[in-house]
C-alpha cells in the first residue's frame, strides 16, 4: 500500500475518473520509467 496526502490525491480526483492511472503516469515519469 501507498500512503498519498489528500490534497494531493483530492487534486488528482478533480480530472474525473482514471485518476489512480494518470498517478501511476506521473510517478513513472518522476523516476525516469
Amino acid at each position: 500500500m501507498m500512503r498519498l496526502d489528500a490534497d494531493l490525491v483530492a487534486r488528482l480526483k478533480e480530472d474525473g475518473p482514471g485518476w489512480q492511472g494518470r498517478a501511476n503516469d506521473l510517478l513513472r515519469a518522476a523516476v525516469g520509467l
